[in-house]
């Protein structure tokens, strides 16, 4: 069976610069479930939109002649800076950022400095990023976890959050083949 194509100009007026074309399994469409899902301001970029008959569209695609468009590196790239925790004794700031190459790492200032430029990276990974870390309760340590090229065993690894990754190195503390560690949320008012 061969797919329409339709092209919903109801959208177009809603959102002023925007055109939408959209592969259908049939051409009654819904457009106000789509301008509902898709308004952002002045753009228009849905995530799923049903047919009247209240099937999934297999393909929808937005496009625009605006300048102010969110670029996808802005939307999907590193942040400059994430993830901000304070070790426990209030001394330090950790956050993730990446380092020159763009690979997510832990780096650590001390609160009393408030330029986070000031800030040394700690741990060195040079290809997945690291996405989990903590503080442990000595305000020293920082744990985290990281898999071997995106096997998913993921291992608990400590370091030194108060030295540079010039003089820290990382001690992997569940080593072995196929171990796999992960990070459990609790509660010590319910510790069951």
């Amino acid at each position: 069976m061969k797919i329409p194509q339709v092209t919903i100009s109801v959208l177009c007026i809603l959102t002023q610069s925007y055109s939408v074309s959209a592969f259908a399994p049939s051409s009654s469409i819904s457009t106000s479930t789509i301008a509902k899902s898709a308004l952002y301001k002045e753009q228009a970029i849905p995530f799923s939109v049903t047919s009247r008959d209240n099937k999934r569209l297999s393909r929808l695609m937005v496009t625009t002649t605006s300048e102010d468009i969110i670029p996808r590196e802005v939307l999907f790239g590193n942040p400059k800076y994430a993830a901000p925790m304070l070790s426990p004794n209030g001394k330090y700031l950790s956050f993730l950022g990446p380092n020159d190459e763009g690979v997510l790492n832990v780096f650590v200032r001390p609160t009393v400095d408030e330029n986070n430029d000031n800030a040394k990276m700690v741990t060195n990974d040079t290809s997945r990023g690291i996405r989990q870390y903590s503080w442990a309760p000595d305000s020293e340590t920082i744990l985290f976890l990281q898999d071997f090229e995106g096997d998913e065993n993921f291992h608990l690894w400590a370091i030194d959050g108060t030295v540079t990754t010039d003089d820290a190195e990382a001690k992997d503390l569940t080593p072995g083949k196929d171990v796999k560690a992960q990070n459990l949320i609790t509660n010590k008012r319910f510790p069951d």
